[in-house]
């Protein structure tokens, strides 16, 4: 569900990053996101992670401004690890995991081609839990 602090008379067609396709949702939602805040330092629309062919998060949006606290709150395997390391690039380790739907951070596609992993995940940064 999109807020409504987000609703766009004329949503814009989803970016072509994350190997997304026109048409190609697989659970049938809209093929839409809404406009990025401009004060929002790390977005994404449409966030959907899969581990082989199993979906464990269902196209988040999500924006975090400067000097905001974030916290993701719910129950186990309910998908809270898995989004945050997608903001933070970690998943691409994982050989079965795939993520569709844009995440920027700085206004910048952080799954786009030419964007460094490395650099993205120093500017970032992430607390574990465990060591």
């Amino acid at each position: 569900m999109v807020p409504s602090s987000f609703s766009d008379p004329h949503p814009k067609p989803r970016p072509p990053s994350l190997g997304w396709k026109p048409g190609s949702s697989p659970d049938g939602l809209p093929d839409v996101v809404p406009p990025v805040p401009s004060n929002s330092k790390l977005s994404c629309r449409g966030l959907s992670i899969f581990y082989g062919d199993a979906q464990v998060v269902f196209k988040v949006d999500l924006d975090v401004r400067q000097n905001e606290v974030l916290a993701l709150i719910g129950p186990s395997g309910s998908g809270k690890t898995s989004i945050l390391r997608s903001l933070n690039r970690m998943n691409d380790h994982h050989p079965l995991c795939r993520v569709t739907g844009a995440v920027w951070f700085e206004g910048q596609d952080i799954y786009a081609s030419h964007s460094d992993a490395v650099a993205t995940r120093m500017a970032i940064g992430m607390v574990f839990q465990k060591p």
